[in-house]
């Protein structure tokens, strides 16, 4: 302090001029006035530090209490729930079943993953698996069938009954287009070149559009309001035997013939006139010579037709159903070089008889040839006329290419020139207007009733998807399916819709509700592409007014009907919902039966549906004529360019053709969606979905691509065994996998169907089989007499049943009419497996009603029994 005093002292000693003095006496003063301050700062500072470690340190114990807080209830939670759960105890079996599963699953994996992998390797993978599941006693869950309802394309009909808004035609030209099927076959230049000739006409309620006595010539349609069709009896009474309503047409295609010919016959016996207020449309016949002589080749084609209808219609709706016979039948010299052979028939001899395919024409030289045909449900055989010297016979089987309907037969010595169906064929190529002579030669044989009828019956085409009738709507026809398949389904009250059953060709439509005056009970639609042949009411009553063994004929069909109704199962399919009703009024028929046509369609490239087709061919030609048509087979036949659409028309016709010859005709589609696929599924009344049973359940790439269309025709899955593999499996499965199926089947193939031969070795070996007798107690047999309604089932009930077939005698007799056992619980200790084919199946004791009968799945739920045609209840 001291030291500090004289070093100022000296400081201001050696200042002299005081400046070192000011400064000291400012610094001194800014000192004095800026320490308040500082302390001041100091402790606001000092405040604010201790008033954040407070707050710091209550947020830190209030986290650190809700931490601690939710810990403990989580350790109460858990403290409780190990209370309340059971303790378990992990033994050393259970460790070794979860290893055991864990280790199943990576190798199904590795399995499933092995596709394009040998067939060896993949077998030991199975087998391994199947080792692993017996040892580790893993009890798999039965998988539950899926209920599924059909698609709507089964039971609906299309809304639309005939398409005029999608066509860029005239209502008057669809309408023409539509009733006159000859016109159909024109190709589109020359029938609007026909259409150019049309006219409309007028008419007042009661005038007359035609009556005896006025030309036949020309063909009438009706664009608005009705007209009727009557027939003028002998005393000049008229009876109304058609209506024709708007879209319907009045002509006959005998008297188109008779003014394509050049005999041009006046109205008889028939008149038309307006029933109200109507607008005709008019196309004379004459319109067609001008046609005719720019295109030769489209006269052959329209008489053909011509002929084509007066058979298959007309003749098989007044013969085969109404049980009329006798009443239906009152150039250039070098063309016929090489082609026309001379014979001599002694008495007694056989010409050509009666279904007859191949046929010739033969010309009566000298004597004469008597024609008869068989009677309907008789052994006789009726006179129906008999050929003179100058005269031919058989023209009409020749010209239409279908079987003949009558037996030529010599009864005396008689001289004849005869041309086969081949050369009369050639020489029509080179002289098309040789086919009007024969055509006018059998004109002129029929009789005015034909006429007559001609004008009266229709010859119908319905389009798949298209409804006949519906329920509720007048029932004023019946109709007769010629071609193709028909639906009827029924609508219940609660809006819910059922299959009735369906019909296939030669099958009667709604002949009850006609007869009995009773509305449509239920609604038919085409399964695919149909030809019916439409008998109207008043024709009907005019037909057994004038003939009444028609009467005795037709309650002959009623009870063959009722009969097979009664003898047919009626129940639902296999889960579904779906019900075959008996309380209807219409006719009633088994789904699967009366088929035509069966397409055969592969899951995947594995399956060997060559040798499946030929199989199955063998064992149907044990029950009726068979045919197996293939896309080779096709292009053999009728030539590379057969299935290009150029040829659409030639193919149906050909193909309906062999319908009408055979019992069933088999369609065996290629492994890909190819145009010959898409005409096999068009063509088919069932669809047979093939596949591999020992295969993993899959959905083929061709059945994934049928599922996008709307397919009509019934879809049964088949699976295939081999003779020493294992039995059925895993159906569920198969049919969980896909849409609705009606039914399916497990079938043992014999070890020739899986063998690896090429298809030409393949069908040399069927042909060496076909001369044999087929097994009748084979798989296949059993398929066979299902798709032709052959198959015939016997309940037996109560211990009774143990005395009846315990006897070897009815044993033998069930096995040679393949009688398939449904036995109840008393009585199914007589028969074991593998007895073929007798079915082992538990019924409940309740069981009665042979109705109720129509799929049954056995004890392991593998083996579908599917509906038998007929039933024996004891």
């Amino acid at each position: 302090m001291g030291q500090n005093e004289a070093r100022q002292a000296e400081d201001l000693e050696n200042d002299p001029d005081g400046d070192l003095l000011d400064l000291k006496t400012l610094v001194e003063g800014q000192h004095q006035t800026t320490m308040p301050e500082c302390r001041m700062f100091q402790c606001s500072a000092s405040r604010s530090w201790m008033m954040g470690v407070i707050l710091g340190a209550g947020v830190a114990v209030v986290l650190i209490a809700t931490t601690i807080l939710i810990v403990h209830r989580r350790l109460q939670e858990r403290r409780i729930q190990a209370e309340e759960a059971p303790k378990y105890r992990f033994r050393k079996r259970d460790k070794v079943m979860f290893y055991g599963r864990k280790i199943m699953r990576k190798v199904s994996q590795s399995t499933s993953s092995f596709v394009g992998t040998s067939r060896p390797r993949t077998k030991r993978k199975q087998k391994m698996l199947i080792i692993a599941k017996r040892f580790l006693h893993i009890n798999k869950e039965v998988p539950t069938l899926q209920p599924k309802e059909p698609p709507p394309s089964v039971l609906e009909a299309d809304l639309t009954e005939f398409d005029v808004a999608s066509s860029h035609l005239p209502l008057e030209v669809l309408y023409m287009l539509k009733n006159v099927r000859v016109l159909g076959h024109f190709e589109k230049p020359l029938f609007l070149e026909l259409c150019k000739h049309m006219v409309f006409q007028q008419f007042q309620q009661g005038e007359y559009v035609f009556r005896p006595g006025q030309a036949d010539n020309s063909i009438y349609v009706v664009q608005d309001g009705k007209l009727e069709l009557n027939l003028v009896e002998a005393d000049g009474k008229e009876i109304v035997v058609k209506e024709i309503f708007p879209g319907d047409s009045v002509h006959s295609l005998l008297s188109i013939l008779d003014v394509i010919t050049g005999h041009q016959r006046p109205y008889k016996t028939v008149s038309a006139r307006a029933a109200e207020v109507s607008t005709v449309l008019c196309l004379p016949v004459e319109a067609f010579h001008a046609i005719f002589e720019k295109y030769p080749e489209s006269l052959v084609r329209v008489v053909q037709i011509i002929m084509v209808r007066l058979q298959r219609v007309t003749f098989v709706a007044l013969h085969n159903y109404l049980g009329l016979t006798n009443e239906l039948f009152i150039q250039d010299p070098s063309l016929l070089n090489n082609r026309v052979t001379l014979h001599c028939a002694k008495p007694g001899s056989v010409l050509a008889r009666q279904g007859d395919q191949d046929v010739s024409l033969h010309f009566v030289l000298s004597g004469c040839l008597h024609v008869y045909q068989r009677m309907i449900d008789k052994e006789d055989d009726v006179c129906l006329f008999v050929t003179h010297p100058g005269e031919m016979v058989g023209q009409l089987a020749v010209l239409t290419g279908e079987p003949l309907i009558f037996t030529i037969r010599a009864n005396r010595d008689c001289i004849f020139l005869r041309i086969s169906k081949s050369d009369f064929y050639e020489i029509m190529r080179e002289q098309p207007n040789v086919v009007l002579s024969a055509a006018h030669t059998v004109a002129v044989r029929m009789s005015p009733f034909v006429r007559q009828m001609d004008f009266a019956i229709d010859w119908m085409a319905v389009e798949a998807g298209r409804a006949l009738y519906r329920q509720a709507d007048r029932s004023d026809c019946t109709y007769i399916v010629l071609n193709g398949r028909l639906r009827s389904v029924i609508r219940k009250a609660n809006g819910k819709k059922e299959l009735v059953g369906e019909y296939g060709r030669g099958d009667l439509i709604g002949v009850v509700e006609a007869l009995t005056h009773q509305p449509r009970a239920t609604t038919m639609h085409a399964v695919r592409d149909s030809e019916l042949a439409k008998l109207p009411e008043g024709t009907l009553n005019n037909i057994k007014r004038r003939y009444p063994q028609v009467v005795t004929r037709l309650i002959h069909l009623l009870g063959q009907k009722i009969l097979g109704n009664l003898q047919q199962v009626h129940g639902t399919f296999p889960g579904t919902g779906i019900g075959l009703s008996t309380a209807s009024s219409a006719d009633v028929t088994n789904p699967t039966s009366n088929l035509s046509t069966v397409a055969v369609l592969p899951v995947c490239h594995e399956v060997p549906i060559a040798a499946f087709t030929m199989e199955l061919t063998h064992a149907l030609n044990a029950i009726g004529p068979t045919l197996l048509m293939t896309s080779d087979i096709i292009r053999q036949r009728l030539g590379a360019s057969a299935l290009d659409s150029i040829h659409e028309y030639r193919l149906s016709g050909w193909l309906a053709q062999q319908e009408d010859i055979h019992r069933i005709v088999l369609y065996q589609t290629d492994y890909g969606m190819t145009p010959w696929t898409q005409r096999c599924i068009r063509q088919a009344d069932c669809i047979l979905i093939v596949g591999l049973g020992d295969q993993e359940p899959s959905l083929g790439e061709l059945e994934q691509m049928l599922e996008n269309t709307a397919v009509r025709a019934l879809k049964q899955l088949i699976l295939l065994h081999k003779e020493d593999g294992p039995g059925p499996s895993r159906t569920v499965e198969w049919l969980n996998m896909r849409s609705w199926c009606s039914g399916h089947f497990h079938i043992k193939c014999p070890r020739r169907i899986f063998s690896r031969r090429s298809l030409q070795k393949l069908r040399e070996l069927y042909e060496k089989l076909f001369l044999k007798t087929a097994d009748r107690h084979s798989d296949f047999s059993r398929l066979a007499r299902i798709l032709t309604g052959n198959t015939i089932a016997l309940v037996l009930g109560g211990g009774g049943a143990s005395q009846v077939t315990s006897n070897p005698r009815i044993i033998y007799l069930c096995k040679a009419y393949t009688i398939v056992f449904f036995l109840q619980p008393q009585a199914r200790q007589i028969f074991q497996p593998p007895l073929n084919p007798v079915f082992n199946l538990r019924l409940p004791s309740t069981f009665y009603t042979a109705s109720n009968i129509i799929s049954i799945l056995s004890d392991d739920g593998e083996g579908l029994v599917h509906s038998p045609s007929r039933f024996i209840r004891t």
